[in-house]
C-alpha cells in the first residue's frame, strides 16, 4: 500500500497503474487465504511475503517511483522476506488438519 502512496505523492498516474498491476497478484494471494484453512493460508501468505520481498528487491529494474524514498525497497524486501520466513516457520508447526476453515 505504501508504494500506491508514494506514486500518489509523486502525482505519477503511470507509477500508480503500474503498482496496481503488480499488486494484483499478492491480492489475490491474500483473497485465496482468507477461504482456506489455516495451515494452507499461513505457507499462502508466506509465500506472497517472500514472493513481495523479491519484487521489492528488483523493484528499481522494475520501473521508477518518483515519490518512493530510494532505500524503500531494500528495507521493505528486507522486512518482508523476515516475515514470510517466520510464517512459513508457524506453518510448519500447525497440524494437518485444522479447526478454521471457511466452506465456500
Amino acid at each position: 500500500m505504501f508504494y500506491f502512496g508514494f506514486a500518489i505523492y509523486a502525482n505519477d498516474q503511470t507509477a500508480f497503474i503500474q503498482e496496481l498491476i503488480y499488486a494484483m497478484p499478492f491480492f489475490l494471494i491474500c483473497i485465496i487465504a482468507a477461504f482456506k484453512n489455516i495451515k494452507y493460508s499461513a505457507v499462502l501468505l508466506a509465500l506472497g511475503y517472500i514472493g513481495h520481498g523479491v519484487y521489492d528487491v528488483m523493484y528499481h529494474q522494475l520501473f521508477i517511483n518518483s515519490g518512493m524514498p530510494s532505500w524503500w525497497p531494500e528495507f521493505c524486501g528486507t522486512v518482508d522476506i523476515l516475515i514470510g520466513l517466520y510464517l512459513l516457520a508457524y506453518a510448519v508447526r500447525l497440524p494437518n488438519k485444522s479447526i478454521v476453515q471457511v466452506n465456500t
